[in-house]
C-alpha cells in the first residue's frame, strides 16, 4: 500500500528529519538496475500533474522538505505529505476527513492506540 499522507502525534514530529534523510537515499532509477528503490511514473502528463499538486502546496505555505521534481532519469513523482496532530483523537479525524479513505496504517509500541485507532477508523 503506498501511503501519500503521514501524520505525526505529539512530540513524534520530530523523526521527520530521519524521514527526509532516508527519502535523499533512494535509488531512483528506471526499475531495470539492481537495488533500486523507486521507478518511474506512468508518463508525461502524470509527472506533470505530480507538479502541479506539489506546486500548489507550496503555493499554500506548505514547507518543501524535499523536492524530487527534477529528476532527470526518468519520470519519477513519488511524493509524501507530513501532517502534526496535538494527540490520537486529532491524528484519527484527520485521517477520517479524508474524502479517499483508501488506508491507514499505524505505527506505534503502544497496544492500547492500536486498539483505539482500530476501532474508531473509518469503516
Amino acid at each position: 500500500m503506498a501511503l501519500s499522507t503521514v501524520v505525526f502525534v505529539g512530540d513524534s514530529e520530530t523523526r521527520v528529519n530521519d524521514l527526509v534523510e532516508r527519502a535523499k537515499g533512494l535509488k531512483v532509477n528506471t526499475r531495470i538496475e539492481p537495488n533500486e528503490d523507486l521507478g518511474p511514473v506512468i508518463g508525461k502528463e502524470a509527472k506533470e500533474r505530480i507538479c502541479r499538486l506539489v506546486q500548489s502546496g507550496v503555493d499554500s505555505e506548505a514547507k518543501l522538505l524535499l523536492d524530487g521534481r527534477n529528476i532527470v532519469e526518468e519520470i519519477f513523482g513519488p511524493v509524501l505529505i507530513c501532517m502534526k496532530a496535538d494527540g490520537l483523537d486529532d491524528a484519527i479525524n484527520i485521517a477520517n476527513q479524508n474524502e479517499y479513505g483508501n488506508g491507514a496504517s499505524i505505527f506505534t509500541n503502544s497496544g492500547v492506540v492500536a486498539k483505539k485507532s482500530k476501532h474508531n477508523a473509518v469503516k
